[in-house]
């Protein structure tokens, strides 16, 4: 079938995605792969140079499998190096769908920021994400939405999309505005009136970051501040474990009498829509298949067999802007493409998220997994937030680990101090230093989009 801008074929009906057979939406995405390919071989400033250069045949891969048979991978450093050249040159034939409407930057927690670009067509697309991201978590034209993102330095979709959601939905949104007050304009709000304006403005969805919801929400608890039509948190940006599901819920309850419901989403950049969260388990379901295609892969990029864990990989099937093939997310998780057992949904899900490759850290000539830290952290009843540092001693230079804690009483023991001393150094291997923060200084929208939990302030790094 042709698939341009003016084709119905574009999209899923929504029971192919819920009671569909798993097959015909891997087809219905083969499809959109083998005419993407054909636009990426004339308008893709890289890719096409791959195809030239590396006799890629391009009507010889009609699969998935044949393109990871076929087509290299692109690694997250060739994008971040020179991002415009994944920028696809506009197709005199429909040159309205390739205007570039926005951008917005990465913001992983190191590193410059990249620009991903938008064009006409991609922000329909993301729009229509928008729609059934909101059908996921159970959203209506009824719900208020309070974005609690912060402004970011630069445009970043933490702080756009939620917006644009409450707009292709019909909700009503509340922007909270805080943020780097380094502009030489004074628009941004302190926390303390972010607070306020979410008590006066009484919305039923509060979205943004985990760490931070729970620190309006617990100031809105202390201030004895009520919210009474609060139902929903969205939450992204960080991992949303047990201890803090339960934290949120339990400061949630005080200020509602609803019962309030907690929606996880795994988001990039890179795809500019999120893996929503499944209304009924702890699966994160693709919401638009036709846009991408999100799959795990082995080491020689061959994708791995059901709740296996693999590397994720995103190749865009139905974009204008910037495009990526075969593109390494930097991420290890478990994917499944079977219907969901809770909500029959078949776009595919990642099953379990193991977060970011590359925790080892070499402290003091031995090597330190961050990984198993930051996991016992986010595990512990006594601690709501953290932040680990590693740096030089002042007198001696050598390597240290320092963690500042914020602790659900606001007052940390020193049995308690000693104990987390000895837990965290036998996890680490080498001994840490410890000591408490006020749980609204750990992390701060003026410190950036994303909370940085790991720090390494080494002078050899």
């Amino acid at each position: 079938m042709n698939i341009d801008s003016h084709s119905t074929d574009l999209i899923f009906a929504e029971e192919a995605l819920v009671w569909g057979d798993p097959k015909n939406v891997r087809m219905f995405q083969e499809n959109l792969l083998r005419q993407n390919l054909k636009r990426v071989a004339i308008q893709h400033p890289v890719y096409s140079k791959v195809i030239r250069e590396d006799k890629i045949d391009i009507s010889s891969i009609s699969t998935f499998a044949d393109l990871n048979r076929l087509f290299p991978i692109t690694t997250k450093e060739s994008f971040l190096s020179n991002p415009l050249d994944y920028v696809l040159t506009p197709d005199l034939e429909n040159p309205k769908d390739y205007l570039i409407w926005d951008m917005t930057y990465t913001a992983g927690t190191s590193g410059e920021p990249a620009p991903v670009y938008q064009t006409t067509f991609d922000f329909k697309a993301l729009l229509f994400a928008q729609t059934r991201m909101a059908g996921l978590r159970g959203m209506t034209s009824k719900d208020k939405i309070f974005n609690l993102y912060p402004l970011a330095p630069y445009p970043h979709g933490g702080w756009i999309r939620p917006s644009q959601a409450a707009a292709v939905i019909g909700a009503s949104a509340v922007v909270g505005m805080s943020g780097s007050t380094s502009s030489v304009f004074p628009i941004i709000r302190r926390f303390e009136e972010v607070v306020d304006l979410v008590a006066s403005s009484n919305p039923s969805v509060l979205w943004g970051v985990p760490s931070y919801v729970l620190k309006i929400l617990r100031e809105l608890e202390r201030r004895n501040l009520k919210v009474p039509d609060l139902r929903l948190l969205n939450v992204s940006g960080e991992p949303c474990g047990p201890q803090l599901r339960k934290h949120l819920k339990e400061s949630a309850s005080s200020i509602t009498e609803n019962e309030v419901f907690i929606s996880d989403s795994l988001g990039a950049t890179e795809l500019q829509f999120s893996l929503v969260e499944c209304p009924s388990g702890n699966t994160f379901h693709n919401p638009v298949p036709e846009i991408a295609h999100v799959s795990a892969v082995d080491e020689n990029g061959q994708e791995v067999e059901d709740g296996q864990t693999g590397k994720l990989q995103v190749t865009h099937l139905n974009r204008r802007g910037t495009v990526l093939i075969k593109y390494l997310l930097g991420d290890l998780a478990d994917m499944d493409f079977n219907p969901c057992q809770s909500c029959g949904w078949t776009g595919g899900s990642i099953a379990k998220h193991l977060g970011r490759e590359g925790k080892f850290l070499k402290v003091r000539g031995q090597m330190v997994n961050s990984k198993l830290i930051t996991e016992w952290l986010e595990t512990s009843e006594l601690i709501l937030d953290y932040k680990v540092t590693i740096s030089n001693e002042a007198t001696t230079g050598l390597d240290k680990i320092s963690i500042e804690v914020a602790t659900k009483e606001g007052s940390l023991s020193s049995e308690d101090q000693e104990s987390l001393v000895k837990q965290l150094s036998d996890i680490a291997g080498l001994r840490v230093e410890v000591s408490e923060t006020p749980f609204k200084s750990i992390w701060i929208p003026e410190d950036g989009m994303k909370p940085k939990r790991l720090r390494d302030l080494r002078v050899d790094n």
